[in-house]
């Protein structure tokens, strides 16, 4: 009886605790989540508090809550929260316009490749074996710096939604330096591999390693303006360095690489020095934080998914365009890839719909996270099981108005592939049935890729990453083996259909487990916040 007693007691200590922390529970999933972050471990539950499992402990104590918080619980009749309408249509204009900034430089720069033939890092006269050089550069530098770039935007947004703005700058600094160090050490093993190997000659392997550690920096200091929202100066710093780049194309006789490295390299430092004077005007730059220093330990434990993820995500991007690109014709059997062309030009306009959709998942992240927090203040114990059906129910409005983009994308890139006025009357060589086969398919292959995207974001924000990296994974399989099977034996620009079963695969996979994450939304919210 004693010790029934003890336990007894230790129930009725844990639950004040649980109530301490968060107030009201609103379910058992939540209550279990929280004793779980008590460091409750299974096998001390019996010992501790004369009950099996944790499962268990948590139905207990759940209802020691609500017996606490009884004249609390409200007893409206109707089964479903009331919550209020905040997915406007001023709202998601809001967030749609933000989302398309945040891509306009690329919009700028296909802009400039239109016009001028000529952008911060395209030149229309470039040769096979130039353009091969400078798309390795480009591939190489997102796909090294995806994975840093994806851990900064999620370790620095931490620190600052709770305002702890010097330990932004140190994670800055941090997370920066080895970004860095990241693309110089993979440039390094490109080389020695293109010597070793003979996958590039070693000029092409020098030329596209400059590239890639330019446009590399570029995407560093992005990643950190993103997250602290000064991305006006990324829009800037871009359509400055390309008319720097211009100006020193037509009125000077540097060459064409020059002329690129130094609008590439304006650019970096246009985004350095801004960095450095928003931390300067802080008066955090010149502190002492030797009892805050970041510990790697920490941010690798917490990011390794992050960082896996970010990098094969790139990858899989150019997957299709390496296995494309890799046939060996008889005109291409020094190298190990060769730029094509008409291949290219296909899948550049099929990115167009991806990029439209960038304002959709500003918008559904934006909506998702305010209706979490505005949830916590109005959801019943009683009404729970509503609480996942609830975001549900917008997910798949989201997924409409990613739909509806999308369509809207399509229909731009008819007018591109059929219409007087599009792709034909602003180059001198016409559109063939090869670059608008790719694009066709690339245009639904981005398209289910957007979506499973979107359904990333959304584990993301619940700090569960290890289904969408077990997505990204199985889409890599699809996209290998089909990819590398039609284009071997049939045609080389059919490992596009590599892609889109890829990504098909990769929305499904997605959709389906994140069903069952808003199955148990108040459990996750909870775990992750």
């Amino acid at each position: 009886m004693k010790n029934f007693n003890i336990a007894e007691n230790k129930i009725d200590i844990l639950a004040f605790q649980i109530k301490e922390r968060i107030g009201k529970s609103v379910s058992v999933n939540v209550t279990q989540a929280i004793i779980e972050s008590f460091g409750i471990r299974q096998v001390d539950v019996l010992s501790d508090y004369g009950i099996p499992t944790i499962e268990e402990l948590a139905q207990v104590v759940h209802q020691n809550l609500e017996k606490r918080n009884h004249e609390n619980v409200l007893t409206d009749d109707n089964p479903v929260p009331k919550v209020k309408k905040i997915t406007n249509v001023k709202n998601f204009l809001k967030d749609y316009i933000t989302g398309i900034i945040h891509v306009f430089p690329i919009f700028f720069q296909v802009l400039s490749v239109v016009i001028f033939g000529y952008s911060l890092w395209v030149y229309a006269d470039f040769n096979i074996l130039q353009s091969t050089s400078v798309v390795v550069g480009v591939m190489s530098s997102l796909i090294l710096t995806g994975g840093v770039v994806t851990v900064v935007s999620k370790q620095i947004s931490f620190y600052w939604n709770h305002k702890n703005e010097e330990m932004v700058f140190q994670t800055t600094v941090y997370l920066l330096k080895k970004g860095f160090q990241v693309l110089f050490l993979g440039n390094l093993f490109l080389i020695i591999f293109s010597v070793i190997l003979g996958l590039f000659a070693i000029e092409m392997a020098f030329l596209s390693s400059i590239y890639s550690m330019l446009i590399g920096g570029i995407l560093l200091f992005i990643a950190p303006l993103h997250v602290i929202k000064r991305r006006g100066i990324i829009t800037v710093s871009i359509i400055v360095g390309t008319v720097v780049s211009l100006i020193l194309k037509y009125y000077t006789s540097l060459s064409i690489y020059i002329t690129h490295w130094l609008g590439i390299s304006l650019v970096t430092l246009i985004l350095f020095l801004y960095l450095l004077l928003y931390f300067i005007k802080r008066k955090i730059v010149f502190n002492k934080f030797s009892h805050k220093d970041v510990h790697s330990e920490f941010i690798v434990y917490n990011n390794y998914i992050y960082f896996f993820y970010g990098t094969l995500f790139y990858f899989y991007i150019f997957l299709d365009r390496i296995l494309a690109w890799s046939v060996q014709e008889k005109e291409r059997f020094l190298y190990f890839i060769f730029f094509e062309k008409d291949y290219e030009i296909g899948m550049d306009i099929a990115l167009l719909t991806y990029l439209l959709v960038a304002g959709i998942m500003e918008f559904s992240i934006s909506s998702f996270t305010t209706v979490l927090d505005d949830m916590q203040s109005q959801i019943k114990a009683t009404e729970t099981q509503n609480y996942g059906r609830l975001f549900l129910k917008k997910y798949f409005r989201n997924v409409l108005l990613l739909t509806l983009s999308c369509c809207l994308a399509f229909s731009i890139q008819a007018f591109l592939m059929y219409s007087p006025h599009g792709y034909n009357s602003f180059f001198d060589e016409d559109l063939n049935d090869l670059n608008i086969k790719v694009c066709i398919l690339g245009s639904l292959g981005y398209f289910f890729l957007s979506w499973a995207a979107l359904n990333v974001l959304y584990f993301f924000t619940l700090g569960q990453p290890l289904k969408a990296f077990n997505g990204l994974l199985i889409a890599i399989l699809c996209n290998v083996s089909v990819g590398l099977f039609l284009s071997r034996l049939m045609s080389y620009e059919l490992s596009v259909i590599g892609f889109l079963f890829g990504s098909f695969v990769f929305m499904l996979y997605t959709t389906y487990h994140l069903r069952g994450f808003f199955k148990k939304m108040d459990y996750y919210y909870y775990a992750a916040f």
